[in-house]
């Protein structure tokens, strides 16, 4: 490294660095506190894990009994539904803060400036499934930051242990990671031309990425059925990039282009790197605000996970460019950047935490002054354009109301049918026998006709 990179290392103001990760727990706490984890999918999963003390994993995604674990080890210390249900929100939401961090320890101090790339991707390419917390394909994309960037440093003994360990939690996090490695691969299989020590972990990407893909061909944990067609995958695009959401995204791209500018020599170029950072910022900022305040907005962003792995990788493609062709530190603009991409994320999701709270406490007024054991779809229509009306209502009506649910949601014509056969659907797809023991205590059979007021199970 040269002297003046030494100084402009130097230059780095680590009080930018600290509070662009403080802006991102907050972000992170805030998702945790509105209870994003229950939104879409979520709410299906902690019912699933709850009432069967077991952990869900049925795509057959092994890396989700990692995440798992801290709920499954408090459900054996506790029956609190709140704190329980805490633990599963919190759990998920520190993942993108936990991302950050590991691409941070992983790289050395004269390529810290590329952090600031890892905080594009996470805070704004992944702002539009960031709420939906659950999703693995969004998962899978923040933790290949670290894979990505820390193939490109001359990595520790426990650096390397760790890195391989996050290759393998991503390989099992989400069926398509082959590709994520198959790009990292590719990416530092050319900056080894000249900076050798990208050549190993070229290697075992590639390795990975065939292994992975073998595994997929092998029917390990396939794609839903229709999941994969071009047709379900454009209904995704269209439901969840819209009202602003694409120019967010798009101002974000712009801003890491700027950045890549930022590392020129040539007053001029940087002078209008600046600018294209700038404007790309605040498109950014004023469109998630936009996106976000309106909860019909952003009721179908559960389809952004089939965008999520072409977003990603546009992000991911100027981050290596940038680790490749620049190797001295960027200055003291990189942790403004950062901090400016955190606080984006941050107001973004809570001002969606909020109207999600709000929804949700809507709809817990209607479960709670219900006089029947069970009411269907129908009566909760006027939840229309939110997240409620997802297939998950039948176990958000459950989770919302902590062990002993007062009123459950079924289908149309399922209240009927449950009273008549004694068993309810957690699911479309999930029959549940009342008779059967689980943690939750629910209504009993008898009850659930509804001319009847609801009366507890026995635990």
């Amino acid at each position: 490294m040269s002297v003046s990179g030494r100084r402009e290392a130097s230059k780095i103001t680590p009080w930018l660095w600290r509070a662009a990760f403080g802006a991102v727990l907050l972000g992170c706490l805030s998702l945790a506190y509105f209870d994003a984890g229950l939104s879409w999918d979520g709410s299906y999963w902690l019912v699933r894990i709850l009432d069967s003390q077991a952990p869900l994993n049925d795509l057959g995604r092994l890396s989700n009994y990692v995440l798992q674990l801290p709920l499954g080890l408090a459900l054996r210390l506790t029956d609190d539904a709140s704190l329980l249900k805490t633990l599963f929100n919190l759990t998920y939401a520190l993942l993108p803060l936990g991302a950050l961090c590991l691409t941070a320890w992983f790289l050395t101090p004269e390529k810290k400036s590329l952090l600031v790339f890892a905080f594009m991707g996470v805070c704004i390419a992944q702002l539009g499934g960031r709420f939906f917390l659950v999703a693995e394909a969004d998962l899978a994309v923040d933790f290949t930051w670290p894979i990505l960037l820390g193939g490109f440093v001359r990595q520790t003994r426990w650096q390397r242990l760790a890195w391989l360990t996050v290759i393998f939690f991503v390989a099992f996090i989400h069926p398509t990671s082959f590709l994520l490695f198959a790009a990292c691969a590719a990416a530092l299989g050319v900056a080894s031309w000249d900076q050798p020590q990208c050549r190993r972990p070229a290697l075992l990407l590639l390795i990975a990425s065939g292994a992975r893909f073998w595994l997929f061909r092998s029917g390990w944990d396939p794609i839903p059925e229709g999941a994969g067609e071009w047709g379900y995958l454009k209904y995704q695009l269209t439901t969840s990039l819209v009202h602003g959401l694409i120019f967010s995204i798009a101002g974000g791209w712009v801003a890491c282009v700027g950045i890549l500018g930022m590392y020129a020599s040539r007053s001029f170029l940087r002078r209008v790197s600046q600018t294209l950072v700038v404007l790309g910022l605040l498109v950014s900022l004023v469109s998630s605000l936009y996106w976000a305040k309106d909860i019909s907005h952003w009721a179908l962003a559960v389809g952004f996970r089939g965008a999520a792995l072409f977003i990603g990788s546009a992000f991911l493609a100027i981050g290596a460019l940038a680790a490749w062709r620049f190797t001295e530190q960027g200055g003291n603009w990189a942790g403004g950047v950062a901090l400016a991409a955190a606080l984006i994320f941050s107001s973004t999701v809570s001002v969606q935490g909020y109207r999600w709270q709000q929804a949700i406490a809507r709809f817990e007024a209607l479960l709670r002054e219900s006089p029947h054991a069970c009411i269907e779809r129908a009566a909760v229509m006027q939840f229309e354009g939110t997240p409620i009306p997802y297939w998950h209502l039948l176990s958000l009506a459950i989770v919302v109301q902590g062990r002993a649910p007062k009123t459950l949601i079924q289908e149309d014509g399922g209240c009927a049918k449950a009273a008549e056969t004694g068993r309810i659907m957690l699911a479309p797809w999930h029959p549940r026998e009342l008779s059967s023991r689980g943690w939750y205590q629910f209504p009993t059979q008898a009850s659930l006709s509804n001319g009847d007021a609801p009366n507890r199970q026995l635990p």
